[in-house]
């Protein structure tokens, strides 16, 4: 019994030495067929000689081929520098404080850049820091990472100026110049630039450093006027397919319009443009845009003259300067150089809206074409009053006068004057000096009011416009005492209750009547009327036209 155990011992470790052996020379997974030693393999391995330790490291082995040579590198092994190799890059203890900083992401990094800018006595000479831990530099100048200038000449320019450059510099140093105006890149040009990698721990690389020197002559700028207007922006890539350049700043910048470029000043500080508005008077105003169709060049002292080109919706422009005061008169002069053919109900003249566009008035000129001819009708005198409410104009176009003669007097060159008086949250409507109204809108007395100009399909010239702050005392409004008031629609209206004035006219009595109007109207109206009469009693007549206009008598009631 002793002697088969030992036997049975040996023949285990027989066994056991040659799968040592075997997977020694032969790394491939096992098959089921190897995992299982043969009959002839058990004999073999009972014989003592060979089965010694020894057996289970061959002398000789050929690699496979999924093993590594260890004579030459793995090629997905990243290249790392010997501690004493000096890293490829300026090194720099922090960045200084810049005068203009901009950022740009994409693919979850971020390259920000601390622009610096002095005028020198032949260029302007720009020093950027840009932070960027990535740096991609595979493409050409306008795919890599990298920074641009546009410079131009501090002016009143929608577009690009005649001469007004930029100047592209990637994170290698590579330089080109392009003619905005053109489009076209300029191939003589005497820009130089240099880039140079910086870090802050001569271990790893933060970022690059560029300095660019722009000659005076190649641009529009003079060293003695000073005067330059600058775009500056940061490209970001991930590849030659994901790159992004930012301009975005709080200095309100659209590279596109040299108008809100920002300025370079005397002392080499970046402010802010002043004629971002782009119009000396004309232009947007608080978050309100003007429209494409109107042309300022003519919106400069001693000219004070703007023309449409074309028709943009409602054709919005905003008196920006309006914005700042509470009590004002602003006044302008209208022509009517073209009716689009196919407009039946043109209108223009004097806007009223709040910061955001969504509470305001219109005070018009009712100017419609018979069957959209593009012919004013020659009574198209009247003169119309509306209110806007969420940003969209009411339903009630309601008539509130008349210029008067035919409508020749606001075409072929002939001008009419339109004037709004403003008083806190009351406005007085003119026509050719001639007070027509006085009004109140959904903007209250304390919020901003910008002035403004829209009309309807057609064509403009304004002129001779002016804005007015102090000595307002004959525009003042003064509260009138009255025993009675009477306001409503035509039940109301003087024009349809013919003996109201035999009537009444003896007492304390004024009538405000309107004809065709609906509760929206009144309501409008509910602040001026009562900024404008001290009254007992007041005789209404409203609703009835709402109900005539297919709404029920219950929304008429709750209005």
């Amino acid at each position: 019994m002793a002697k088969k155990v030992k036997l049975l011992l040996i023949m285990l470790l027989a066994f056991v030495l040659s799968l040592t052996a075997f997977a020694c020379t032969k790394e491939e997974p096992k098959n089921s067929e190897s995992s299982e030693p043969t009959q002839e393999s058990v004999q073999e391995s009972a014989q003592p000689e060979v089965s010694t330790p020894e057996a289970s490291t061959p002398e000789t082995s050929i690699p496979d081929e999924s093993t590594p040579d260890e004579s030459t590198p793995d090629e997905s092994t990243p290249d790392v520098s010997s501690p004493d190799e000096p890293l490829d890059a300026e090194l720099i203890t922090d960045i200084p404080d810049a005068g203009y900083t901009v950022a740009s992401e994409v693919a979850g990094s971020t390259a920000t850049a601390h622009w610096f800018a002095v005028y020198g006595e032949q260029a302007l000479e720009f020093t950027v820091y840009v932070e960027d831990a990535k740096i991609y530099d595979k493409g050409s100048v306008f795919a890599n990472d990298g920074v641009l200038v546009y410079i131009a000449k501090a002016q009143r320019v929608l577009g690009y100026s005649e001469d007004a450059i930029a100047v592209i510099v990637d994170a290698k140093g590579g330089v080109a110049v392009r003619d905005l105006a053109l489009g076209e890149i300029v191939t003589d040009h005497a820009v130089t630039a240099t880039a140079t990698k910086f870090t802050f721990d001569e271990k790893t690389v933060a970022g690059y450093k560029v300095v660019i020197t722009v000659p005076y002559e190649q641009t529009e700028i003079t060293a003695a006027e000073k005067n330059a207007s600058l775009a500056l922006g940061v490209t970001n890539a991930s590849s030659v397919i994901d790159v992004y350049t930012s301009f975005e700043s709080e200095m309100e910048i659209d590279s596109a319009n040299v108008h809100t470029y920002m300025a370079l000043t005397g002392d080499n500080a970046f402010v802010k443009s002043a004629y971002i508005p782009y119009g000396a008077f004309w232009g947007d105003a608080g978050e309100l845009t003007a429209m494409s169709s109107w042309n300022l060049d003519g919106d400069v002292e001693g000219v004070n003259t703007i023309t449409m080109t074309g028709s943009d919706r409602d054709n919005f422009i905003f008196a920006h300067q309006t914005g700042a005061y509470d009590k004002y008169y602003f006044e302008t002069k209208i022509t009517v150089e073209e009716l689009y053919a196919g407009e039946a109900w043109g209108k223009f003249g004097i806007i009223v809206f709040d910061s955001e566009g969504k509470e305001g008035l219109f005070f018009y000129v009712d100017a419609p074409s018979a069957g959209g001819t593009g012919v004013f009708n020659s009574d198209a005198v009247g003169l119309g009053f509306n209110t806007r409410m969420d940003g969209g104009w009411r339903g009630n176009w309601a008539g509130i006068g008349s210029l008067g003669g035919d409508s020749s007097q606001y075409q072929n060159g002939n001008f009419v004057t339109l004037g709004i008086y403003r008083q806190g949250a009351l406005y007085k409507l003119y026509a050719n000096g001639t007070l027509i109204d006085t009004v109140s809108c959904g903007i209250m007395g304390d919020e901003q009011a910008f002035v403004g100009l829209a009309c309807f399909n057609m064509r403009l010239t304004a002129k001779d416009y002016s804005l007015k702050t102090e000595g307002l005392e004959d525009f003042e409004i003064q509260k009138s005492e009255l025993d009675y008031l009477f306001l409503g629609d035509s039940y109301i209206d003087t024009n349809f209750w013919y003996t109201w004035e035999n009537e009444f006219g003896q007492l304390k009595a004024e009538n405000i009547g309107v004809g065709g109007t609906k509760v929206d109207y009144w309501t409008a109206r509910a602040a001026s009327n009562a900024a404008t009469y001290d009254v007992k009693n007041i005789i209404t007549h409203i609703g009835v036209n709402d109900i005539d206009s297919g709404e029920t008598a219950e929304n008429t009631i709750e209005k």
